[in-house]
């Protein structure tokens, strides 16, 4: 996991700081989640990196569920609802 968590930093730290989100929250929401597996997928069909449900993510504009297994869409889509449910 040390591994997937130093490579996915940079990526988290971008889509985070561009959402004024706080870095250090979705580093430990991801690792919570999903252990920083981007492919990962629940028994109740959340996906990737921040366990995204499809009906959730089609609010934010994912067309195709397939876009949640891509870690910068998954993370775009999770820490703009994230950021929404902090409001």
């Amino acid at each position: 996991m040390d591994k997937r968590r130093s490579e996915l930093r940079p990526l988290i730290e971008s889509i985070a700081l561009l959402h004024g989100v706080d870095v250090g929250l979705v580093m430990a929401l991801v690792e919570v989640e999903s252990g920083f597996n981007a492919l990962a997928v629940s028994r109740k069909g959340a996906r990737g990196l921040m366990q995204l449900m499809p009906s959730t993510a089609a609010q934010y504009g994912m067309r195709s569920a397939g876009e949640l297994d891509d870690p910068a869409r998954n993370l775009d889509i999770g820490i703009r609802h994230l950021k929404d449910l902090l409001k």
